[in-house]
């Protein structure tokens, strides 16, 4: 447990978009939080539904909130960015505005962040339209548990979702996202800036590498709302999928070793095959993906897709 009044402050980073519908009980959500030394960060993106008056009425009521508005909609992550540019606290947790954080979240992820060996703390998720009404994501079979960054990595890399993509789940150290929340990857012509499909999940790789492990706690102390118009539910498409597919691409043949990239490339490899299967579509997947298309690392990615294969067929 910590000291409730810990003199490290906390800033809960609120970017928002035309959320009057779920705006007010995200924001009580962070406010209810058993920790006491915190702000509420809100940046409004130009909303037009009535979402920046509800964001005000909250400030005028709590000095522990702080709004902003940008004068144009400056896309996501760019959002995401003002938010933690505004920030005055040592840590940072963001909260998207259709989800909502348990009232000990901070109480119980910030002591994790006291060994300097941790990039970040991450829990478990309930994902659905309702907390009641909802699914368990991220958990293990342990209360809480902290992996080496080569686990991490592994999990990762292995398409299950084990590990959370979205910075919703996890309190990081502020001055870890100011260096590691990206919108440009060197070599990759993609506009990340979209959806923020890459940024979120690199935000998470490039902050792991700088340390020697990563924290979970099992226990679901966030909510992710999956709802018409929510990134859960519309945002899987074709542009999404292939954001996190060339950002962890990069990330996994420039910071890590050659089975994470072959792990990961191998499901691109076979998902390629299923839908669009040429005799040089393995070479093709390589050059996309970071590589240089060498029979060596399509052999590296044969033998990954195969073994992935074997594995689910035993199963």
């Amino acid at each position: 447990m910590i000291d409730k009044n810990s003199s490290k402050k906390i800033s809960i980073l609120i970017p928002v978009f035309n959320r009057r519908q779920f705006i007010s009980e995200c924001i009580q959500s962070a406010l209810n939080q058993t920790c006491e030394n915190f702000e509420v960060v809100v940046v409004d993106n130009l909303s037009d539904d009535g979402t920046w008056e509800i964001c005000q009425d909250f400030a005028k009521k709590d000095s522990r909130v702080r709004v902003f508005r940008n004068e144009s909609n400056i896309g996501p992550v760019r959002n995401w960015i003002r938010c933690v540019e505004e920030s005055r606290g040592e840590y940072g947790k963001f909260l998207f505005s259709d989800d909502l954080i348990f009232p000990d979240y901070l109480e119980k992820t910030l002591p994790l962040m006291s060994n300097p060996m941790v990039a970040f703390v991450f829990s478990a998720a309930l994902i659905g339209e309702a907390p009641e009404a909802s699914q368990l994501a991220y958990s293990s079979k342990k209360s809480s548990e902290i992996i080496s960054k080569e686990i991490y990595f592994r999990r990762l890399a292995s398409g299950i979702p084990a590990v959370p993509v979205s910075p919703g789940a996890a309190l990081f150290r502020m001055e870890d996202i100011k260096r590691s929340l990206v919108l440009t990857v060197s070599g990759i012509d993609h506009d990340f800036n979209l959806n923020g499909a890459g940024p979120d999940v690199l935000l998470f790789a490039l902050t792991a590498k700088n340390y020697q492990t990563v924290a979970l706690i099992s226990e679901p102390l966030v909510f992710f709302r999956a709802h018409q118009g929510s990134f859960s539910v519309e945002n899987f498409n074709n542009k999404v999928t292939e954001g996190y597919r060339l950002a962890l691409s990069w990330f996994f043949k420039n910071h890590t070793n050659s089975r994470c990239w072959a792990d990961w490339t191998a499901k691109i490899m076979l998902q390629n095959i299923k839908n669009n299967w040429s005799p040089k579509s393995p070479f093709e997947v390589s050059r996309r993906y970071s590589g240089r298309g060498t029979w060596l690392e399509v052999v590296q990615m044969s033998s990954a897709a195969i073994a992935y294969t074997i594995k689910r067929l035993i199963k």
